[in-house]
């Protein structure tokens, strides 16, 4: 099975409320993709999900060293420091998303709102 297909497979399983099966799928594809992006932010995001703040920021901050243009990851990283108690960080992060050059990476409408109640956290 390819990554794209393992992604799938896992955000399949965490759809069915398989979250244990979705964790180790999730597991096959850093094993065996290691490079890819899309599977470190699932992994982040499981572990979100299972109140594991400090893997969720480990995995979130290894895709984001592969693929550093995903907003939505950006947003996910800051709400990572939240949850750690890491509120200088999270607002070094607010800043640097807010202060990128227009074009660049704007912000979606559900994108702006996401930044905007991250904003409410901090």
């Amino acid at each position: 099975m390819d990554k794209h297909q393992l992604l799938k497979h896992a955000w399949q399983a965490l759809g069915d409320k398989d979250p244990q099966r979705a964790i180790a799928i999730s597991n096959q594809l850093a094993t065996k993709f290691p490079d890819f992006a899309p599977g470190w932010f699932a992994i982040s995001h499981l572990a979100q999900l299972a109140r594991q703040p400090r893997k969720s920021l480990i995995a979130i901050d290894r895709a984001l060293k592969l693929d550093s243009t995903q907003v939505d990851w950006k947003l996910h990283r800051i709400a990572c420091l939240l949850k750690c108690i890491e509120p200088e960080m999270a607002i070094r992060d607010l800043e640097f998303l807010v202060d990128e050059p227009e074009g660049e990476s704007p912000l979606s409408p559900s994108q702006s709102t996401r930044l905007a109640f991250l904003c409410t956290r901090v």
